[in-house]
C-alpha cells in the first residue's frame, strides 16, 4: 500500500512539473501581440473603474493613459482587431469574471455584420490568447465556430481550429526560429489597450443622414442586447458608442439601431459619426475611411473623459496613495513612448505636427518670413490643430466647422508672409500669438521666454535657435516631466 501511494505521488508530482513547463513553454512561444496589448489587464484587473470594448476603430479612437493622466480615471481597452459583436460579447463575459468596473463602454459599429467572425484567424487569438483556460472561454470558442461553413483567411475551418485556440501551444509551437530574449521577459503594455495609429490620410467622402434603420436581428443586434443584459445583470453602467469616421449612408442606417437599443435598456448612446465636430476628418485620420491617428484619438478621448466624470460616479485616483504611483510610473513610461513617436517623424513634418496636438506638451512655435509652411494648406490646418479646442457640447449634426480653430494671427500671418511666433502653455491655459520682427517677452510657467536675434530663450538660457530657410522650428516643454524635450527645426 505504501508503495501504490508513492507511486501515486510521484505520477501527480510529475504532472504538476510537466504542467509548470507547458505553461512556461506556451509563455514563449505565444505570439506576444495579445500581451502587449491585454497583458497589462491580468495584473490587477480589480483596479479598472472602466472597461471598452469593441473592434480595432476604438482600438485606436480611446487612450485609457490619457484617460488617467487628464482625469484620474483608471480604464483598460479591450477591444481588438477585427472584433465582431460575438467577440464583443465573449471577450467581456471573460473579462467580467476578474474584473469588477463601474462603466463599459460598447463599440456598436458593424452592428449588422452578418457572421460571428470575421476571416481573420490571427484576430481571434490576438483576442483570446492573453485568458486562461477556462469553462467560459471553452464556451466562447465553441459558439464563435459554430458554423460548419466559417472559413478563416487561409481557407481553413474555424472548427477545425478550436482546439489551438484552446491551447494556442497548438498554434505557436514552431515558433522555435523567431524565439528572441524578449520571448521570455515580461512583456509591458504601456497603452492599456489603447493603440497608437500614426499616418494622415485624406477621408473618404460623407454625408451626415438622418435616417435610421428598423432592423434589430442578426447576430451583431442579438450579442448586443446579451452584452448589455450582462453588465447590467451585475449593476454596471453601460455606455454604446459609435466611433467617428466619414461613415456611408449604408453603415450610418445600419448602425444607428443602436439609437433604439440604448432607449430599451435605458442607456446613453454616443454617437460620434453624428456630432462630427468632435474630429477634424481633415487630420484625425490614420486610413481614409475609418480609424483615427492620435490627433483624433485624444479629442474622442478627452470628450469621453469629461462625459464620465460629468455623469457617473467615478473616483478620480490621481491622490489615491493605493494606484496612483503605480498609474504615474506607467504614465511616466507612455509620455517617453510618446516622444519615441515624435523623434520617428522629425523627417515627417506633417505627421510631426499631428502629433503634437497633446495635452501635455507645451511648446514654443516660429515660422520665419516667407515660409513655404504658409503656402501649404494642410499645414496650416494643422498648426491650428495645435491648440485647437475640443468640443463637449452635442452638435446637431453639423460636419466640423473652422470656426473652431483658436489661432487668430496665423491667417494674417501668411496673408503678409511676415514671421510668426506661438506660444502654447499647457499648464497656463495660455496662448500668445505674435507676428513681426520683434517680439515681446512672454511669461510662462516653465519660464520667460524672449527672442534674442536667431534665437529663444527661457529665463535667459538660449534653447531654440532658427534659421532663415527653415519652414518652421518649435520647442517643445514636456508637462510630464517637466523640462525641455525637443527642439526640433523643420527644412
Amino acid at each position: 500500500m505504501k508503495r501504490v501511494l508513492i507511486h501515486l505521488l510521484d505520477i501527480i508530482l510529475f504532472i504538476c512539473i510537466l504542467g509548470l513547463i507547458l505553461m512556461q513553454l506556451s509563455y514563449v512561444m505565444l505570439r506576444k501581440e495579445t500581451l502587449v496589448r491585454f497583458g497589462g489587464f491580468f495584473k490587477n484587473p480589480k483596479q479598472y473603474d472602466v472597461l471598452i470594448v469593441g473592434d480595432s476603430h476604438t482600438v485606436n479612437a480611446i487612450y485609457p493613459m490619457e484617460l488617467w493622466n487628464s482625469y484620474g480615471l483608471t480604464a483598460y481597452n479591450l477591444s481588438g482587431y477585427g472584433n465582431t459583436l460575438p467577440v464583443t460579447y465573449w471577450i467581456t463575459k471573460l473579462a467580467l469574471e476578474q474584473a469588477e468596473p463601474k462603466v463599459v463602454l460598447i463599440c456598436t459599429k458593424d452592428l449588422g455584420f452578418t457572421q460571428k467572425l470575421t476571416a481573420s484567424s490571427g484576430d481571434l487569438h490576438t483576442a483570446f490568447d492573453c485568458f486562461p483556460l477556462s469553462k467560459t472561454k471553452a464556451e466562447a470558442i465553441w459558439d464563435l465556430t459554430d458554423s460548419p461553413d466559417a472559413m478563416d483567411d487561409y481557407g481553413y475551418r474555424f472548427q477545425d481550429l478550436r482546439a489551438e485556440y484552446l491551447f494556442p501551444l497548438l498554434k505557436y509551437h514552431s515558433r522555435w526560429p523567431e524565439i528572441n530574449a524578449g520571448d521570455f521577459g515580461e512583456v509591458d503594455s504601456l497603452q492599456k489597450g489603447g493603440t497608437m495609429a500614426v499616418n494622415l490620410a485624406v477621408p473618404d467622402d460623407y454625408t451626415i443622414t438622418e435616417d435610421i434603420g428598423s432592423e434589430d436581428s442578426g447576430f451583431g443586434y442579438q450579442y448586443l442586447h446579451k452584452t448589455i443584459e450582462l453588465c447590467q445583470s451585475r449593476n454596471i453602467d453601460v455606455i454604446l458608442i459609435n466611433p467617428p469616421y466619414p461613415a456611408p449612408y449604408e453603415s450610418q442606417v445600419r448602425d444607428g439601431v443602436a439609437y433604439y437599443i440604448a432607449q430599451e435598456y435605458g442607456i446613453p448612446y454616443l454617437d460620434f459619426v453624428y456630432m462630427d465636430s468632435i474630429v477634424d476628418y481633415n487630420i484625425d485620420m490614420f486610413d481614409s475611411f475609418s480609424h483615427l491617428n492620435p490627433s483624433g484619438a485624444r479629442k474622442v478621448t478627452d470628450y469621453l473623459g469629461k462625459y464620465l466624470t460629468d455623469h457617473y460616479s467615478l473616483t478620480n485616483h490621481k491622490s489615491d496613495p493605493a494606484i496612483a504611483p503605480e498609474w504615474d510610473k506607467d504614465y511616466t513610461a507612455y509620455d517617453q513612448y510618446k516622444l519615441s513617436h515624435i523623434d520617428l517623424q522629425q523627417g515627417n513634418p506633417n505627421l510631426l505636427l499631428m502629433l503634437l496636438h497633446d495635452p501635455t506638451l507645451s511648446l514654443l512655435f516660429y515660422i520665419p518670413e516667407h515660409s513655404d509652411v504658409y503656402h501649404d494648406s494642410l499645414k496650416m490646418r494643422l498648426i491650428q490643430n495645435l491648440a485647437r479646442r475640443h468640443l463637449f457640447e452635442e452638435d446637431e449634426g453639423s460636419e466640423w466647422a473652422d470656426g473652431l480653430f483658436p489661432l487668430e494671427h496665423l491667417t494674417a500671418a501668411a496673408n503678409t508672409e511676415s514671421a510668426y511666433f506661438l506660444v502654447i502653455d499647457r499648464k497656463d491655459h495660455q496662448i500668445v500669438e505674435q507676428t513681426g520682427t520683434s517680439f515681446a517677452p512672454v511669461h510662462s510657467s516653465f519660464g520667460t521666454i524672449r527672442c534674442n536675434g536667431n534665437s529663444f530663450s527661457i529665463d535667459d538660457v538660449q534653447q531654440m535657435p532658427f534659421e532663415a530657410d527653415a519652414s518652421f522650428c518649435l520647442l517643445l516643454y514636456d508637462e510630464t516631466s517637466q523640462k525641455i524635450e525637443r527642439t526640433i527645426c523643420v527644412k
